[in-house]
């Protein structure tokens, strides 16, 4: 088989993948067809799938590449308009906001075995990652300000975070977390400091950030993000620090239930977005799965808010009706996952 038959093979597969929704094995695809044989068509498939996992200098990057070769290849003038179409919404993408506006506030607690809280707060003073004044908090050449507020020691809340745990924790982890002495309870922003922070999808990013040299300096075994109950361990945090993408950030911040009747996310508020329902009667409980991460991360590449009251949404394998209704699982005063954005609920496929 020659390298351009080689090529052509792997345009096909690529192809096909991003039809699927799978951006990860199209981008691997097209970056094999390209190695074979650079193409208009091999490039465009790669900037797609960098598109939709959140990578939009890549995806630039990968057009550009495509635009030298339509220069020097005029039997394809046909891909001149659809280069520029993607070249628009990528770059109008790329341009626009980095998010919703800073709406919500995120929640932390972490439990430390430290026992005495000066000796605590003096190991934060002492980070150099680390700037605290009084009991506010912010990591350097970071924008957002923390409050820190020190709880005091509750057996109920560790057997609560042991049952929170979507996975089982560690012997390790579980008996550090059975010697916890203190609760640090860190949310931001803080409401009162003026800081630059605009955007609640950096945020998020910026709270993993902080949260890596602060969980690693309190020796909290876990950290619970109380805005969606997720129980996240420091080698997950420091995980997510290395590569930070729609995927990634979505696994960790958010926490995704099974009702019995239907999936729905809890947490999507902390990027500044309404939180997503599928009944099992519209989609089976496998199907259900990924069609609710794939919406997740439709929204956050997106920036997927301001939207009417009933959408339709076109996935990998169907166009389906949504409409916003109000969150009212977790609608009770002082109820961190409560999403005042809103949820979106799937009603069914269009035209089916």
């Amino acid at each position: 088989m020659s390298s351009e038959e080689k090529s052509i093979e792997r345009l096909l597969a690529a192809r096909e993948a991003l039809e699927r929704g799978d951006f990860k094995a199209a981008n691997k695809m097209a970056s094999m067809a390209i190695s074979y044989s650079p193409s208009i068509e091999g490039y465009y498939y790669k900037a797609e799938s960098n598109y939709q996992a959140g990578d939009l200098a890549s995806a630039l990057e990968d057009l550009e590449a495509a635009r030298d070769l339509c220069k020097t290849d005029e039997e394809h003038e046909n891909w001149r308009e659809i280069l520029e179409e993607c070249f628009m919404r990528i770059g109008g993408a790329e341009d626009g906001d980095d998010g919703p506006p800073v709406c919500e506030i995120i929640s932390v607690m972490l439990p430390t075995p430290i026992e005495d809280k000066e000796k605590a707060l003096k190991k934060l003073v002492n980070n150099p990652d680390l700037s605290i004044d009084g009991l506010t908090l912010l990591r350097k050449d970071h924008s957002v300000v923390y409050d820190i507020e020190i709880l005091d020691f509750s057996p109920d809340w560790v057997e609560a975070i042991i049952e929170m745990a979507t996975m089982p924790l560690q012997p390790n982890v579980l008996k550090t977390l059975r010697k916890t002495a203190h609760f640090f309870h860190v949310t931001g922003p803080n409401l009162e400091i003026h800081q630059e922070i605009s955007s609640q999808v950096e945020l998020a990013i910026q709270f993993v950030q902080t949260l890596e040299p602060l969980v690693r300096t309190l020796e909290a075994p876990v950290a619970v993000l109380r805005c969606s109950n997720n129980v996240v361990s420091y080698d997950t945090i420091r995980q997510v620090c290395e590569d930070i993408n729609p995927e990634n950030l979505i696994a960790f911040y958010i926490k995704v239930m099974n009702s019995g009747d239907s999936l729905f996310s809890v947490g999507m508020h902390q990027f500044g977005f309404e939180d997503v329902e599928i009944p099992f009667s519209v989609v089976p409980f496998e199907g259900a799965i990924q069609l609710i991460t794939e919406f997740m991360h439709f929204q956050l590449v997106n920036n997927f808010s301001a939207a009417p009251e009933d959408v339709e949404y076109e996935s990998s394998t169907a166009v389906y009706s949504l409409k916003r209704l109000n969150e009212e699982r977790f609608d009770v005063d002082g109820e961190a996952r409560h999403n005042s954005i809103g949820i979106w609920h799937f009603l069914g496929v269009v035209n089916e």
